[in-house]
């Protein structure tokens, strides 16, 4: 395989082209590759500070197979992945984009950050659309997200395109003044109104409990829920996260007694199978909707209080449609009424 440097990518060093072209390979494969001379630059060893200059040629000796399990494969909605021909995907899952800021609506099944893993996250799908548009790493600041989901919760993701906006993003935050809503389709139909708790999580199983009162090491936790369409044994709700913590929508809401349909890991059981079997859910249908600013004094003054909403995954509008037209689900007859 050869790679043949334009202008576009002069300037840069040699092994972050590396990373950002073999996006599923870890840097220890990529060092190593070098160290072998599987990776050769213009016909002779490289060890990867090299600075690339239009016109350098890599050739990688790798089989074809290799090359297309580290480069990645195409986004989808089911997956979350992008690989090579799918990369123009990326535009239609941008909700917003100025020279600050980014909105992205992650499909389930994509990581926001990677995992430690060899499998790429929205954060390297950003940085190489970024650096397609000459906009990737300036004055050593890289593109990131801010926010982060479970890997299979969709929705609005926020990237930081430079220091100054990450500054801002990172402490609306922390201050909790940016407001966050989520969609839901859960099992029964819960009380609305606002909801605490306090969380404890089990890092080696990455579970979390929620209990009523607290305990050593808990968290507290709270949550506002309204009710926006019943449906059958199911019903739509928006719940506005006031505090932030890992699993705490899908924690809560299980430990009220109705839990997130197609959660695999808080849900019931007998409702995912058949949400599996009649339409092909095969994760939580939570989505994060929509994004409310406060008012920014910094770089982002101009989108000060604008809402932004992504789109909801077309699981949702399939199961909803299907238990609308009085579908039932066996076994649950009673147990969320």
């Amino acid at each position: 395989m050869i790679l043949d440097i334009d202008e576009k990518n002069e300037g840069g060093r040699l092994d972050k082209y590396l990373k950002k072209h073999l996006r599923e390979a870890s840097d220890g494969f990529i060092y190593k590759m070098l160290r072998k001379k599987n990776i050769i630059l213009n016909g002779k060893r490289a060890s990867g500070n090299e600075v690339l200059k239009a016109g350098d040629e890599i050739r990688l000796y790798f089989s074809d197979e290799t090359y297309k399990k580290f480069r990645g494969r195409e986004v989808t909605e089911e997956s979350g992945d992008l690989g090579d021909s799918g990369l123009h995907n990326i535009d239609g899952l941008i909700v917003y984009e100025d020279e600050n800021i980014l909105l992205l609506n992650k499909p389930p099944g994509m990581l926001s950050q990677r995992d430690g893993g060899s499998r790429s996250s929205a954060n390297e799908y950003i940085a190489e659309y970024l650096s397609g548009k000459e906009e990737g790493e300036t004055s050593g600041f890289k593109p990131s997200v801010c926010n982060r989901l479970d890997r299979n919760t969709s929705g609005l993701l926020i990237f930081a395109k430079n220091y100054a906006s990450a500054r801002e993003i990172s402490e609306s935050l922390r201050e909790r003044t940016i407001k966050k809503y989520y969609l839901a389709i859960v099992c029964g139909m819960p009380v609305p109104g606002r909801r605490t708790g306090y969380l404890t999580k089990d890092h080696k199983s990455n579970r979390v409990r929620v209990c009523e009162l607290p305990s050593a090491g808990a968290s507290f936790i709270e949550t506002d829920y309204r009710i926006i369409k019943p449906a059958g044994a199911l019903t739509l709700i928006r719940a506005e996260l006031l505090t932030g913590k890992s699993h705490q929508i899908r924690a809560q809401l299980s430990s009220m007694g109705f839990p997130i349909a197609g959660d695999p890991k808080y849900g019931d059981k007998r409702v995912n199978e058949e949400l599996g079997r009649r339409f092909g859910v095969r994760s939580q249908l939570l989505h994060a909707y929509e994004l409310v600013l406060p008012e920014f004094k910094g770089i982002l003054k101009g989108i000060s209080g604008k809402s932004f909403k992504a789109p909801l995954p077309g699981e949702f509008e399939k199961v909803m449609r299907g238990v609308d037209g009085n579908l039932e689900f066996k076994g649950t007859q009673g147990l969320y009424s």
